[in-house]
């Protein structure tokens, strides 16, 4: 796996063009679309508009994860509200091989 052009800080946050971008505080998850020809997956949040986020000037941010061999989506939790849908959990990624590319789109 290769990071194209961003850094990960942890399983939620991610450093681009030197700023530091927190995806489960101050971004909401908007939508992800997967391509199964072409085994490419993308991922969007849009930033928070509260005063309570982190001033980066990065509103939209999109990951981009091509070569994808493995997708595994999990259901809802019933319990939580719907409302915690749109809010990261975790970043994770399962290492085969080396070569895919993740980049960030802004």
């Amino acid at each position: 796996m290769k990071l194209a052009n961003f850094e990960l800080e942890d399983t939620v946050t991610l450093c681009y063009a030197g700023k530091y971008v927190d995806l489960h505080n101050d971004y909401n998850f908007y939508e992800f679309k997967y391509s199964i020809s072409s085994q490419v997956l993308e991922m969007q949040w849009h930033k928070l508009d509260c005063k309570e986020s982190i001033s980066n000037n990065v509103d939209k941010i999109k990951l981009y994860f091509s070569g994808i061999n493995f997708l595994k989506i999990q259901e809802r939790d019933r319990e939580m509200p719907v409302s915690e849908d749109n809010v990261l959990m975790l970043l994770g990624f399962y290492l085969k091989k080396c070569g895919r590319i993740w980049k960030v789109l802004v």
